[in-house]
Parts: structure tokens; C-alpha cells; sequence
């Protein structure tokens, strides 16, 4: 878990900044994907382990590189761990710092994320006390990814603020510049229902990085979603779509700018096209209600710059045994970067009663 301090390593409190909700793009966990030396990388864990084995176990680099998940990614390198890059111990931090700083220029949320840390101290919480990437309970440690995201946050923010506030940058400190950043979203969105027809259209042509031979792409996946059409199931995820975002329009701390709703366990999951190239067209959450929810209407109603993912709380567990750390995990939908004219979608989808019907 990323953690803020201050110069003296006493820890921010949550009032300043909520680590689940501000920070969770920052955890090389969170589902923001990169594009690396022309290959996609649905997270930066899945970048960085791939790296160990790239030039030594090429096979292995690419079972990684396609794993369903930043855990299985990091669960594979730890198999194959004796194949790794041996100068690895030696390129480690610098590989680190470069992964943070494709995903950060590549992900606007992630960037922002970075941005809100202001000039604090950023510290990995490890759960197995891995005092050489993170910190530990009394908050020792080299915490060499605290360091990466530091370093790659100066670079970043100079970039930005050299180029808007150039004279202000060379009178002011750091964290005083950086407020002065607008986080907000502009208004991209369309909160009239999409039809069938349209989301079908972005399933087929839609292609998160560059790739070749698109005809022969286009009828694979027609073929991968036939089934989908058939049985009503793309219908299905439309209405549930529209359905589950006029929760979010009731949702209290909307105001805020941010929007959780609990979920029982991690049911996320993808619409697969990876086999026929180009990555995930949409990706897909189920809620406690059996709602079927699309990443990409939902950043269609409120706006590209919404996160929408899957979060975890990770509570520790008192145990008898004070040596022994123990954890219960609470699952829950986030969202949070919401487009500038959400009073606008409010007073118009709250009075529509739409819905796709089944054939």
C-alpha cells in the first residue's frame, strides 16, 4: 500500500489525502495499462517482471507479458526466478523508475495521482516487510519504489510546470507550484444510451496500441463475438451499464468527486479479444446485483478521464501472535475523476427510463 509522509517520516493523515482513492493508481497493481518498446502491458507490474527475463528467457518474459493478472505476472517471475537477467540485482531500481514513468505518461490518472503527493515523502507499506523496495511497520527501510515514484514525480511536475508557470517555477517551492494545477476533467461525454449497433462497432475497431493486418483482426473478432450478440449478452451490458451509472448519479459523495460502491469479492474480468491482438476493447465488472458493467460507456457517460476499477481494503487482523501479520480483504467499485459537467448528466439521465430490449 502507498503511503505520504513528511520530511521526518511521520505519516499523512487521511483527512489531507485517502490513500485508497488518491494513491491506488500509483500501486504497480492498478489496472493502468503501457505500451513498452512497441508491446502492451496491461500494468506496470506486468512491465517490470517481464524485463527480468527478456533477454534471458524470452518465453517466459512473454508468459508473463500475457498473464490475466498483475499477481500471476509476479507469481511466474518468482517460478522462473534462477532464468532471470543475472546483472538484474545491478539495473533493478533504474528498470523500476523507467515502468513508473512510461505508465505515468501514458495514463493521465496516474500522473495527476502522482501530482496531488505535492512534495511529500511517497512509502511502499510491504505486508512482508520487504524493506528494500518498501517500508516496514515502524516505517524503516531502503523503500527504493517510494524513491522511483519520487523521482519520476520531479521529473514529471518540471515538465509541466516549466512549460505553464515557467516564472512562478523559478520564484516558488516545488509544492506551492503544483498547486496551481487544474486536475479537472473537460466534458467529452455523451450520456444519451448508446445502441447496440455502436458498441458493437468499438468492440471490433477498437485497438488499445498499433497493429497489423486489421481486416483479417476485424473477422476474428466478429467471430469471438457472435456468441455475445446471440444470446443477448452485449444487451445485457449495455442496460446493466446505464443501470448500475444512475447509481453513481445517487451516490453520496458524489459532490466530492469520487464514488465507491462495495462488491462481495473480485468478480472483474475482461471481454477477451487478446486473440486477435490490439488488447481488452472494454473490460468489464460485475457488482452484487449480477450488473454487467463496461469500462468504456461508463468513461462514455462520464467522461475519458473516469477511473473505474476494482479496489481493495486491506484491514490488518488482530491474531494471538503479535509476529504474525494477518489481513482481511473488502472489495469495492471506484470511481473517481468524473466529468466538469456531471450536474448536466444528473438532470438528464435520472429522467430517462431507456431500455435495449432482447429480440
Amino acid at each position: 500500500m502507498i503511503k505520504l509522509f513528511d520530511n521526518e517520516m511521520n505519516e499523512i493523515e487521511k483527512s489531507i489525502i485517502d490513500y485508497q482513492y488518491d494513491l491506488f493508481p500509483l500501486d504497480n497493481f492498478s489496472p493502468f495499462g503501457l505500451i513498452m518498446d512497441g508491446k502492451f502491458f496491461p500494468t506496470s507490474e506486468h512491465a517490470f517482471q517481464y524485463l527480468k527475463f527478456e533477454k534471458t528467457n524470452p518465453e517466459v518474459a512473454d508468459m508473463i507479458r500475457n498473464a490475466l493478472s498483475p499477481y500471476e505476472a509476479r507469481d511466474l517471475a518468482h517460478t522462473y526466478k534462477d532464468t532471470r537477467d543475472p546483472n538484474w540485482s545491478n539495473i533493478k531500481y533504474q528498470v523500476m523508475e523507467k515502468v513508473i514513468k512510461l505508465k505515468a505518461e501514458q495514463n493521465p490518472m496516474v500522473k495527476e495521482a502522482l501530482f496531488k503527493t505535492k512534495d511529500y515523502v511517497i512509502g511502499e507499506m510491504c505486508i512482508d516487510e520487504d524493506t528494500d523496495w518498501g517500508l516496514d511497520r515502524n516505517n524503516n527501510g531502503e523503500n527504493h519504489l517510494g524513491k522511483a515514484l519520487m523521482n519520476v514525480r520531479k521529473e514529471l511536475i518540471k515538465v509541466k510546470v516549466v512549460s505553464i508557470f515557467k516564472d512562478e517555477y523559478e520564484e516558488k517551492k516545488f509544492s506551492d507550484v503544483c498547486k496551481k494545477i487544474n486536475y479537472g476533467s473537460e466534458s467529452n461525454n455523451s450520456y444519451d444510451m448508446i445502441s447496440l449497433e455502436e458498441y458493437i462497432e468499438h468492440l471490433l475497431g477498437y485497438y488499445r496500441y498499433p497493429i497489423d493486418g486489421l481486416d483479417k483482426r476485424r473477422k476474428e473478432r466478429e467471430r469471438f463475438l457472435k456468441p455475445w450478440i446471440k444470446n443477448n449478452k452485449l444487451k445485457k451490458i449495455i442496460n446493466d451499464t446505464y443501470d448500475f451509472a444512475k447509481d453513481v448519479l445517487k451516490c453520496d459523495t458524489l459532490d466530492n468527486g469520487y464514488c465507491r460502491i462495495d462488491v462481495d469479492d473480485d468478480k472483474s474480468f475482461g471481454i477477451d479479444l487478446l486473440i486477435s491482438g490490439g488488447g481488452y476493447s472494454d473490460y468489464i465488472i460485475v457488482d452484487n446485483n449480477n450488473r454487467y458493467v463496461s469500462d468504456y460507456i461508463m468513461r462514455r457517460i462520464f467522461g475519458k478521464s473516469l477511473q473505474f476499477n476494482i479496489g481493495c481494503d486491506e484491514i490488518e487482523r488482530e491474531t494471538e501472535d503479535e509476529d504474525i501479520l494477518s489481513f482481511d480483504y473488502y472489495y469495492y467499485i471506484y470511481m473517481q475523476g468524473f466529468s466538469k459537467n456531471i450536474k448536466e448528466i444528473k438532470e438528464n439521465m435520472l429522467g430517462k427510463a431507456k431500455v435495449l430490449k432482447n429480440q
